[in-house]
């Protein structure tokens, strides 16, 4: 009863699309994150021990 109820619903799109559009965004921040170089972070870094 499902079965037939899921094979043709329209609706099963929305869930496929929010999957890619997630995997995409976390895939884009990971190559971004790791092809930073370790000086752009330093500044960064000392924030929470940085005199105003």
């Amino acid at each position: 009863m499902y079965r037939q109820l899921l094979e043709h619903s329209s609706l099963l799109i929305f869930p496929l699309i929010a999957l890619v559009l997630f995997l995409t965004t976390f895939v884009a921040q990971v190559i971004r994150t790791y092809s930073r170089r370790a000086e752009s972070y330093d500044r960064t870094a000392s924030l929470p021990l940085g005199d105003d």
